[in-house]
């Protein structure tokens, strides 16, 4: 199944363009650890749309708010969407070894997402935010085996510190008056506790413990597609 509708061919018509959901977000929305992890290409969350929608997806690997604001012309606007999902925070939150700073600091997350909500409500364009998911700390190959752990300690330790981003996020949506899926919260239910065991066990993770496994992405698809026919976009 493919990823998404090829847009750039003349002969959709505009009313179908109009009809096409976008999703703007990083590696968890594009699913690109889906091929490392063998996982079939029909299970990620955004080919599950395709069944009921047309759908594009605009999610980039590794990319940060300030990395996705240089392609939001490009990859969003242009595509004349009826309906935007918006998921970032992994990447911007991320504190670089190099520096001690995050790649992306909380005021130009904050700025970045109130930019892509307010030019697509101002382009009569449905939007939804999500949080990004809470990571797994450590244990072998996850997060702590990649980032320093002594950087996030003095604030809780990395999923702490990655949620405070989501604040912003939710913050927005309150604000904006805009539908928020707390993704966080939800892969926090059902893992059933806010602790690195709870999460691997829940198997919603692949073994990244920043990456959705094809059941993690099947409760994010299911979450998604209740908000769209809810909200009827």
């Amino acid at each position: 199944m493919l990823a998404s509708l090829n847009l750039s061919n003349g002969t959709e018509t505009k009313a179908a363009i109009r009809k096409v959901t976008v999703l703007f977000g990083d590696s968890n929305t594009a699913g690109s650890n889906w091929v490392a992890n063998h996982y079939y290409s029909s299970a990620k969350w955004a080919n599950r749309l395709l069944q009921t929608r047309p759908v594009f997806n605009a999610g980039v690997g590794g990319n940060s708010t300030g990395m996705a604001r240089q392609r939001f012309t490009r990859d969003v606007l242009n595509k004349n969407p009826k309906t935007v999902i918006i998921m970032f925070g992994t990447n911007d939150a991320q504190i670089m070894n190099s520096n001690s700073l995050p790649r992306t600091s909380k005021a130009n997350f904050n700025k970045n997402v109130r930019y892509f909500v307010d030019s697509l409500r101002a382009r009569k364009i449905n939007v939804i935010l999500m949080t990004a998911l809470p990571v797994i700390e450590g244990g072998k190959g996850h997060y702590y085996s990649r980032n320093r752990e002594a950087l996030y300690k003095p604030y809780g330790g990395a999923r702490e510190w990655h949620d405070s981003y989501n604040d912003i996020t939710r913050t927005i949506a309150r604000q904006k008056g805009v539908p928020l899926i707390d993704t966080y919260r939800i892969f926090l239910q059902y893992a059933g506790g806010n602790t690195d065991q709870a999460l691997t066990d829940s198997g919603l993770y692949d073994p990244s413990g920043i990456h959705m496994s094809m059941y993690g992405a099947d409760v994010l698809y299911q979450t998604v597609q209740k908000t769209l026919e809810l909200k009827r976009m």
